[in-house]
């Protein structure tokens, strides 16, 4: 048997107001969604030309744990991910 313990994902995120909303919404979903936030963490990036900062975002990691590993009692066959596409140059989503 197979259980689910923990997952680690990595976000790219254009704001720090988005990212303090992003911390949010996984630790709401989490009390949803039985697992607990064990890392949450982020680093800047910027991208240059010629010297010059033209873009930053911010990477985020973030670290879902479901259960211990020496007592697990449920079962995760499935995780779903809700994705978005991002149409360019419009600057909206497609739902």
């Amino acid at each position: 048997m197979r259980f689910l313990l923990q997952t680690t994902e990595k976000y790219r995120i254009d704001t720090l107001e988005e990212k303090d909303e992003f911390e949010d919404e996984v630790r709401a979903d989490g009390e949803e969604q039985g697992y607990i936030i064990k890392d949450f963490k982020y680093s800047e990036k910027n991208t240059k030309e010629k010297g010059e900062i033209i873009d930053t975002y911010y990477i985020v990691d973030v670290v879902k744990k479901f259960q211990e590993p020496k007592e697990p009692y449920k079962v995760i066959d499935t995780i779903l991910y809700k994705f978005k596409q991002f149409i360019s140059g419009v600057g909206s989503f497609d739902d």
